[in-house]
């Protein structure tokens, strides 16, 4: 199984280059896209949804081209935009009853089947009889999840799903999506770099309609070990210290003093500490230079 992207370009009527040349091989497990928001990732998710065209380039999944059969591939799609609407008037488990006919389940115990293997997987069984419109904003992204899986999709693609949701809520939405990830393709979205390192294999940084990076992410730790290294300094003398290093992040300490992190290829003498490298600064790094 594998979805295949080669020189995808989109141009606003404004004049935005939301995607310029992306290129992506993608296989099964749970793939992160990584970017600020405005970066493209939603153009990205919506064309490969089929719900835009590109002005440039192909898209195929197992070897079909999909924006010249759209149908092959939502027959196979499960998609999670940023926001979607419910019926306000129906329960979960009518709203997933009615959107399973809408994907073409005809048989009545098998879509209870599904409907309720769904709402279990999503942890909804036992508010399967509230209305949706009710739902908190974890509960509505579950509900999410558990509508998209009802074709028993092969691609499934969330966009920025775990904006917005208090701690306990995002945990839980991140443990849905882990465990449909093992057998499918997951495209993961989003601008929280927590999120991809407790999800996925595989990622992607993305800035300005570019993918600027393309590794795992024990790869980028590899790749950014020894080269971290932090100091506590007067947040006054930080504009001078950007002007000699990468300056990652900077975070207050206590009075006027800060702790900065900073990314050197070369070892740098104290007062500079050599700290442990994570994902985040691997990130920064990448927005930064372009590519580490």
């Amino acid at each position: 199984m594998e979805l295949a992207i080669k020189d995808l370009e989109k141009i606003y009527p404004n004049g935005t280059k939301a995607l310029a040349e992306v290129n992506l091989t993608i296989g099964v497990g749970m793939f992160g896209l990584l970017g600020p928001n405005g970066a493209g990732k939603s153009t990205l998710m919506r064309t490969i949804a089929t719900l835009q065209k590109p002005d440039k380039g192909t898209i195929s999944f197992n070897n079909i081209d999909i924006l010249k059969n759209e149908m092959s591939l939502r027959k196979r799609l499960g998609y999670l935009p940023q926001e979607f609407g419910v019926y306000p008037r129906m329960s979960a488990r009518n709203l997933l009853d009615y959107l399973a006919q809408l994907k073409g389940v005809a048989s009545k115990s098998r879509r209870k089947e599904w409907v309720n293997y769904c709402l279990e997987l999503t942890n909804l069984s036992d508010v399967a009889h509230q209305k949706v419109s009710g739902y908190s904003g974890g509960m509505k992204q579950r509900f999410g999840i558990a509508q998209l899986l009802l074709n028993d999709p092969q691609l499934i693609i969330v966009d920025e799903p775990t904006a917005g949701l208090d701690p306990e809520e995002r945990q839980r939405f991140l443990n849905v999506l882990r465990a449909i990830g093992r057998n499918c393709i997951v495209i993961f979205s989003t601008h929280i770099v927590e999120d991809i390192k407790q999800l996925c294999t595989d990622m992607a940084i993305m800035n300005e309609g570019l993918i600027l990076e393309r590794c795992k992410p024990e790869e980028a730790l590899k790749r950014i070990k020894h080269k971290i290294y932090v100091v506590d300094i007067e947040e006054s003398k930080v504009p001078a210290l950007k002007e000699k290093h990468v300056v990652l992040s900077t975070k207050f300490v206590k009075n006027d003093r800060v702790s900065v992190r900073i990314f050197s290829e070369h070892q740098l003498s104290p007062p500079f500490a050599q700290a442990s490298a994570n994902l985040e600064d691997f990130y920064f790094i990448t927005l930064k230079k372009g590519h580490v």
